[in-house]
């Protein structure tokens, strides 16, 4: 599997959770908000997988990135991880044109993100 992009805004809560998810072997890389994230996209390549914050600092959300991922053509399959009730998550996807099924993991859910992660590159 290529590289997998990380966005959580909080720092601590994204230290916890890479250090949670570092037990599934594979590159992860972690920015902060939507134009971090891209930047590493342009930088490194299509991701093979992303996890994104929700609510993100830079006055965007994890919807506003996932657009832009599909708008550059990258298909990678994407988990929302996140504090925000459901049914805001599936309306500002919606709303930002995101059409597909995603999954979304209720923080502080680590477990279900790194079986996800493990289902996706078929590693133990």
């Amino acid at each position: 599997m290529r590289w997998v992009l990380f966005v959580e805004d909080d720092p601590l809560v994204a230290r916890a959770a890479l250090r949670y998810l570092a037990r599934v072997p594979m590159d992860i890389r972690h920015a902060v908000g939507v134009n971090e994230a891209l930047s590493l996209v342009d930088e490194h390549g299509h991701p093979g997988a992303v996890i994104t914050d929700f609510r993100l600092k830079d006055s965007t959300n994890g919807a506003t990135l996932i657009r832009a991922l599909r708008d550059r053509a990258i298909d990678a399959p994407c988990v929302v991880w996140t504090g925000t009730v459901r049914a805001t998550v599936d309306g500002a996807l919606l709303g930002a044109g995101v059409r597909e099924e995603l999954l979304i993991f209720e923080k502080p859910e680590l477990k279900g993100l790194t079986d996800w992660l493990v289902a996706l590159t078929g590693s133990e």
